[in-house]
C-alpha cells in the first residue's frame, strides 16, 4: 500500500504524454517518448501519421519496449513526453497478447450487447475462417472459454471477434507472433476479407506478411533520455506491528 502511495506522489511530478483528437481522422505520434524505470522508448521517426485504412507493422529489437509502446497508445502508461493524436470520433480496439473473454455464451463473447446484430450464419462463417468451425454449434452455450480453448484457439477467437465488431481502428500487441504458419495465413486472409477499410497497427517481431503490412515503423531505445525514477519505499515508513501476546505452552 505504501509503495503505491509513494509511486503516485513521485510519478505525479514526472512528465506525461499528451493526448488529443485529430479532426482529419488520422493517428499521429509527435516526438513521442515513453519513459519507464528501465529506460525510454520511442519511434525512430519523430513525426508519424497513420491514415484510416492503413496497415502498419511496428517492430523493434527484443527489449526495445514494444509492449510499453502499446500500453502508452491505450492510455494505460502515461509517463513520457510528446503527443499521441487519436482519430476524432473513433474508439480503437486494442488486442493484447493474452485475450480476455468474460464468462457467458460464445455469442456474447463474440458480439456484446449494443453492437449491430449478427446472424448465426455470420458467426459460423467467421469462426470457420479462423479454423474454429467446431464452435459454431456452441454459440448459446455459457462457459469459461479461456479454460476450454488452448492458447492458439483463444487468439484465433479474439480475431474472429474483431471481424464481427467491425472496428475502424485496431492496435495489436504481439498477438500474431505466436501463430504458426497456417494459423497466421487464416487470420490475415480473414482480416483482409472482413476488415478491408480498417486501419491495423501490428506491434510485434515483424515476421508477418509484407503484402498485408506494406508500411513498417521501428521502435528503438532512446539512450539519451532519462529513465523514469523508480518508486522506493521510505525506510521506516511502515509502522511496526503491535506486539502480540504470546501464550506459552505449559
Amino acid at each position: 500500500r505504501i509503495a503505491l502511495d509513494e509511486t503516485d506522489v513521485l510519478h505525479d511530478k514526472e512528465k506525461r504524454i499528451e493526448f488529443g483528437d485529430n479532426a482529419n481522422g488520422s493517428l499521429t505520434f509527435e516526438k513521442l517518448q515513453v519513459a519507464s524505470p528501465e529506460g525510454c522508448t520511442k519511434l525512430s521517426d519523430s513525426h508519424v501519421e497513420i491514415h484510416p485504412g492503413e496497415r502498419v507493422m511496428i517492430t523493434g529489437d527484443p527489449g526495445a519496449g514494444k509492449t510499453l509502446f502499446f500500453r502508452a497508445i491505450a492510455g494505460l502508461w502515461p509517463w513520457g513526453s510528446g503527443r499521441i493524436g487519436l482519430p476524432a470520433g473513433e474508439t480503437p480496439i486494442f488486442v493484447p497478447r493474452v485475450p480476455y473473454f468474460p464468462a457467458g455464451t460464445l455469442r456474447e463473447v463474440l458480439h456484446p450487447n449494443g453492437s449491430a446484430p449478427a446472424g448465426d450464419a455470420d458467426f459460423g462463417a467467421v469462426l470457420a475462417e479462423v479454423g474454429l468451425e467446431r464452435l459454431s454449434s456452441s454459440l448459446d452455450r455459457s462457459a469459461r472459454w479461456e479454460r476450454e480453448l488452448n492458447d492458439d484457439e483463444q487468439r484465433s477467437l479474439a480475431f474472429a471477434r474483431l471481424a464481427l465488431r467491425q472496428p475502424k481502428w485496431v492496435i495489436i500487441d504481439e498477438a500474431m507472433d505466436a501463430f504458426d504458419g497456417p494459423s497466421i495465413r487464416r487470420v490475415l486472409s480473414m482480416l483482409e476479407k472482413r476488415l478491408p477499410e480498417t486501419a491495423i497497427l501490428n506491434i510485434g517481431r515483424g515476421l508477418h506478411n509484407g503484402h498485408f503490412f506494406p508500411r513498417a515503423l521501428n521502435i528503438v531505445k532512446d539512450t539519451g533520455a532519462a529513465p523514469l525514477k523508480p518508486a522506493r519505499v521510505r525506510t521506516g515508513a511502515i509502522d511496526p506491528p503491535p506486539k502480540a501476546a504470546v501464550r506459552r505452552k505449559k
